[in-house]
């Protein structure tokens, strides 16, 4: 029975193109889709850590226009107490200039009883024995 099919096999022409059976097609691999984040494991860090930096830019921007305002205010505090004491030493400079002006000398002299001195007068102390005068 060996020799049988041998000898058909033998025999037996080859299958036309047409008559053989259809060959079952060889497709490449179909990649596996994957979300985003997991098909670039790095992605969804990077991402996290430059929305994290955005928010530390922004709270810094926050924080450097709070202390430009906060300056702002003192400066106006203190530009409103150099105008009081300009204001302050502006009268205290007039009431200076009041109080030691010549006429009012003479008037508290007048009340105290004093007078102007007509003639000046030095006195000599008397020489003693032991001092010597040139």
């Amino acid at each position: 029975m060996a020799g049988a099919v041998a000898e058909r096999r033998r025999t037996a022409r080859p299958p036309r193109s047409d008559e053989r059976a259809p060959l079952r097609e060889i497709r490449p691999a179909q990649p596996v889709r994957r979300p985003l984040a997991l098909a670039r494991p790095g992605v969804g860090r990077g991402l996290l850590i430059i929305a994290v930096c955005v928010a530390l830019l922004a709270v810094g921007r926050v924080a450097l226009s709070f202390a430009v305002v906060q300056k702002n205010m003192e400066t106006a505090a203190v530009v409103q107490q150099q105008s009081a004491l300009r204001t302050q030493n502006t009268g205290l400079a007039a009431e200076l200039a009041r109080l030691t002006s010549t006429e009012r000398l003479e008037r508290a002299a007048a009340e105290l009883g004093l007078q102007r001195p007509g003639d000046v007068r030095y006195l000599r102390a008397p020489q003693t024995l032991g001092s010597r005068d040139p």
